[in-house]
């Protein structure tokens, strides 16, 4: 039986890492101090949020594709990274690091 699921994982890591990436610039740059994500979290959380929005919008695209092969299972637990990534960046906005 061929695994359906493969693949799906890898772009959640890959959305992930890209809004921490852009949002640590971005914050680094509007603030003028790069290490400025070393002592605050919320840059963290507000990446974590995007991601989720991201990943959210990405699972209906291709749920609602014409001949895609994403299955209920997969759905299943693309929409629990989304609430994962929004709880840990609800979490994230309200810690204070320094």
């Amino acid at each position: 039986m061929i695994n359906q699921n493969r693949g799906w994982g890898i772009l959640v890591l890959l959305i992930i890492v890209a809004f921490i990436v852009i949002v640590q610039v971005a914050v680094g740059a509007v603030s003028g101090n790069p290490q400025f994500c070393k002592t605050h979290a919320w840059p963290r959380g507000l990446a974590l949020l995007l991601a989720a929005a991201a990943v959210y919008f990405v699972v209906r695209y291709f749920s609602k594709r014409p001949g895609c092969a994403m299955i209920e299972a997969t759905r299943r637990v693309l929409n629990l990274w989304v609430f994962v990534l929004g709880v840990a960046g609800v979490v994230l906005l309200f810690v204070h690091v320094g």
